[in-house]
Parts: C-alpha cells; structure tokens; sequence
C-alpha cells in the first residue's frame, strides 16, 4: 500500500488519477487530497477525478453527500463545488472553468453536464472541430478548446410581465439574433431556471436541402385521416412543387423568416424535376400543377453576391427600406426552370400560386436588374403560370402604416401594375390582378383606410378578400399590439384595438355596399374629408368607362 501511495503521488500532478476499487472509501480520499477538499460525504465506486492538466484542489465537496460520478477537468484552473446533501449517480461533470451544484440536488445515472462550449450543434463544425482536435492531439496540445461564444441574457420573464417596454427590448434581441448569419446564444431567466435558445442552425446548402426533399415520401395524408373524408389544405398542395425555403422579406406581421430563416435555401434544378415526375406519376393527376413556388414565389436562388458582407449583417430584412445592393435578384433561374416544366409532355399548365413580390420586379425600387430578366420574368409568368388571377400583396396604400410593415410605397405597386396591364394587354390576355390588404395593422387609423378605398377604387378595384390583422406571435406587430411601442424605436404607435375599431376599419373596404355608405358619409364628414366622401360615393363620371390612364394611352401611341 505504501508503494502504491508513492506512484500516485508522483502521478497525481501530471496525469490520469483513477481510483483503485480494492482500497477503502477514506484511504480513496486520501489519494484524492490533491484534488479535493472533502466533507462528511460518501464516495461510491463509480467515482473518480480524471485530470488532463495539472491541477490544484479543484474540487469541493460538502456533507452528507453521495457521490458515484466522474469529474474531468479540461483545464488546469477548473473548479467544481457541491453543496451539502447532494446525491450524483453514474454520470458525469466536464469542467473547463466552474461547475457549482447547491444543496439537496439529485441527479440520476447517464448525465453530462459541461461548463463549456467547445462543441458546437451544427455537424458541419463538429467535423471541422474533430479535424483540429486530431491535429492538436498528435502535436502535444490541449485539444479541448472553448469557442467562447457569447451569450446574450434577456430581461427576466418576470420583469417582462411587470414591464412592457422590456419585453419589446427583448423581442429586439431575439429577432436580431435570429437574422444573424452566426447568432449567439440566447439566454432567459424564469423563476428559479434558465432558459436557453442555442443558436439556430445554418441555412442548408443545395445538397443539404435536395436529401431532405429527394427522400421517398409518399406525398399522401397520414392513413389515420382516411375517416376523415377529403381535406382542403392537402387538395390545395397535392400537385404543387416547393423549390425554397426561407424568406427575406421581414414583414413586420410575418413568422416565416422566424421559423424558416431569412437567407434562402434553394433546392436544385435536378431535384425540382425529380419531384415533378413524381408528382405526373399520381393516379389522379390531370396535368396541372397547381403551385411552383415558396414562401415567397420569386425567391428563387437569391442570395448575396459577397456572402462575407451577408454574415456581418444582422438586418431582418434585405429589402426594407431599400434593396440591398449585395442581393443577387436575378430571376433567370426562375425563368429558365418554369420554362422546362412547361416543356414536359405531361404538363399540360404550371402554375404559380405563391404571392410573388412584386416590388422585386419594378425596376424603380430593385437596382439590382444586372441581367435584365425582370420584365423576362414576369411576361412568362402572366402568359404561362396565371390561373385567372395573379395574387400580390402591397398590404396597405398609407406610406407610414407600410413603413411599419416593412413594405414598399404603393407608388410601385401602381409601376407594376402598369407592367402588368401593358403585358397583358399586348397577349389579348384579360387576367385580374389580385392585391391584398390588411386593416387595423399597428399604425393603421381610419382615414388612413378610408385613403386605402378611394385609391383602389380610383384604380379600378372593388376588393373582395379582405384580411384584418391578427397579431401572430414573435413578430414586431404582435409586439407593437401588445405593448404599444416598436421595439427598435420604443416608441409609441397607435394601434386599434377594440371590436368596433378593427370592425369600423374593416368596413371601408365595402364602400360599395348599400349598408355600409351612410356609415362612411357620416365618419368622413366627421374627419371633415368631404374629398374623400366624393371619391368613395360620388357618382360615376360621365364616359367614365371609355376612359383610360395617361401611362396606357402614351403606351399605345407608342
């Protein structure tokens, strides 16, 4: 025993410490005296201390303890401290800088707790780290290194229930960190825990998202909705084909960046058409593919021309207020991609069904037309991919309610539609034009849908899908509604919030119902806007219907 005694003593400051299960519990401790400063507690025979470097009284245990785990410092300066009455099963603690455990703590078998981050979620940095790891450890190095990456705490849940204005601070963090190309770790507490948000994983690759589309699926209804009879989202999707994920959009009312990124994620050409033949081998298919799309239609392998500009960016948005002059908005893939589904002989229409940005195609507000695909694009869209009607989304006619929802002035909408009209006009084509709207939207007052309604009906719409806002949880409208402030400005905006509010905004988009004009009459008179009162329910100008816009008549003289 005495000899033993002397080789861990020679060994202790320098390698692998490992207890010897033949010796007793107390002369264990007094192998472990250079580790540790033990109390009343109890070691079982799982424990061990394992040292990679030198070390110094690392550890501190206190009473009544049970200990069956094994503690391996990554570092010469670690600590671990256990309170009192603490029992460990067969696990075990991995410490670089400090692990403390309080009193009266359990943990079970089959546990690792570690101090640090020296592994990180996403594998394609884990490969990068075995290769390192590899290199440092035939060098003699220590292979164990902390990425230090940071950590961003939020105000505590607790605060933000008692203040709002925290809680619009914290939405802030999250969205930014969200948008970063590398995030940091996000960290809450709540009660007496913490909540952490590890940081989302990178945009897939091509490859990366052509294995996850090109698996076998069945592309039917799980078995178990068979009962059910017919479902109308699946009937909607049957025949449609998804060639992106991801959204650069950043409206303000939208959670797509949120749960698919906002850097885009394209999948291949070959893939595309892989699950198109798939789709044409359906016993039900009739040669109509109902979507070729995305979250948004026309982002198709967008993405910056200098990726090392893109991860030093944290904008939640790459075309709000402006488009970024990094932004590749080339749609020649788009293009040429539509035009070999069209080419295939089983396909008799492909259409696009998405909302389609359309501000990316009026070349007033993209500069970035380097190819000069745009009107391209958009020709073959409304003469090959239209069913009837083209759906497009400028949300709101008000500039400061669109700058709230992050989305252009409605000047463009009209360029495009200009373009829209001419197209269609010169392919004796006679598709609608389908714009969205949303009332009651944070920063939205009621003249503002009464100017909403004079100009679309100007322009020649009678709106019949109509959308009131409903705040979606972590966006900035949701915040906005909630606490009444932007959360990157903190500063107060109006939002409508009762029944007859959101209803009274509502009701403007159906000026032209009987019902409803008295009504109009009587709350325009009140906001002394008699001009808007002739606009909504004068009557119609003589030779009203012979009449055509200046742009259309110049266009035709041409």
């Amino acid at each position: 025993m005495k000899l033993v005694k002397k080789i861990l003593k020679n060994i202790l400051p320098y390698g692998i410490v490992q207890l010897i299960k033949n010796i007793t519990i107390n002369e264990q401790k007094d192998y472990l005296i250079y580790f540790a400063n033990f109390g009343n507690s109890s070691l079982l025979n799982n424990f061990k201390i394992w040292s990679l470097l030198p070390a110094n009284k690392n550890v501190a245990v206190g009473d009544n303890c049970m200990l069956d785990c094994k503690i391996l410092f990554e570092s010469g300066s670690g600590n671990v401290i256990i309170g009192n009455s603490v029992y460990i099963g067969d696990s075990t603690l991995l410490c670089r800088s400090k692990i403390e455990i309080k009193d009266h703590v359990f943990i079970a078998w089959g546990c690792y707790i570690y101090d640090h981050d020296s592994h990180s979620l996403n594998y394609l940095d884990r490969i990068e780290d075995i290769d390192r790891q590899n290199s440092d450890y035939r060098n003699g190095l220590n292979f164990i290194q902390n990425k230090n990456w940071e950590t961003v705490e939020l105000a505590s849940h607790e605060i933000c229930l008692e203040d709002k204005i925290k809680y619009a601070s914290n939405f802030k963090i999250v969205e930014v960190e969200s948008n970063k190309w590398e995030a940091n770790r996000i960290t809450q507490v709540v009660g007496e825990q913490v909540l952490v948000v590890n940081p989302p994983y990178k945009t897939m690759t091509e490859n990366e998202i052509d294995k996850s589309f090109d698996l076998p699926y069945t592309r039917l209804p799980h078995p178990r909705y068979k009962k059910r009879g017919a479902i109308p989202a699946y009937d909607m999707i049957k025949f449609s084909i998804n060639m992106h994920r991801g959204c650069f959009g950043g409206c303000s009312f939208c959670t797509i960046s949120a749960h698919q990124g906002k850097f885009i994620a394209s999948r291949s050409e070959k893939s595309i058409l892989n699950e198109l033949e798939e789709v044409v081998k359906h016993p039900e298919y009739r040669g109509f593919i109902s979507d070729l799309g995305g979250p948004s239609a026309n982002m198709y392998k967008m993405k910056g021309k200098d990726e090392d500009i893109c991860a030093r960016c944290s904008s939640p948005s790459c075309i709000h207020p402006v488009i970024c002059n990094n932004l590749d908005t080339s749609h020649k893939p788009m293009t040429e991609l539509y035009r070999k589904v069209d080419a295939h002989p089983q396909v008799k229409k492909a259409f696009v069904g998405s909302g389609i940005r359309y501000d990316l195609l009026v070349d007033d507000f993209n500069k970035n037309n380097e190819d000069g695909n745009h009107d391209e694009y958009i020709e073959q869209v409304i003469t090959r991919h239209v069913s009837g009607r083209l759906k497009v989304a400028p949300e709101h006619t008000s500039d400061a309610t669109l700058r709230v929802m992050r989305k252009p002035s409605f000047k463009y909408f009209h360029k495009f539609k200009e373009k829209y009209d001419l197209i269609s006009e010169r392919h004796g084509l006679k598709q609608q034009l389908i714009p969205y709207f949303i009332s009651s939207h944070p920063g939205c007052e009621e003249e503002d849908m009464a100017n909403l309604a004079a100009e679309t009906k100007d322009m020649g719409f009678q709106l019949e899908q109509v959308q009131d806002f409903t705040p979606t949880p972590m966006t900035v409208a949701e915040v906005i509604y909630y606490t009444g402030v932007h959360p990157y400005t903190l500063k107060p905006i109006k939002t409508v919030k009762t029944k007859e509010e959101k209803l009274n905004q509502n009701r403007f988009f159906f000026w032209y119902k009987r019902e409803n004009q008295q009504w109009i009459k009587t709350r325009l008179e009140k906001a002394n806007r008699p001009d808007l009162i002739e606009k909504l329910l004068g009557g119609p100008k003589e030779n009203k219907e012979k009449e055509i816009p200046n742009w259309l008549a110049r266009q035709r003289k041409k």
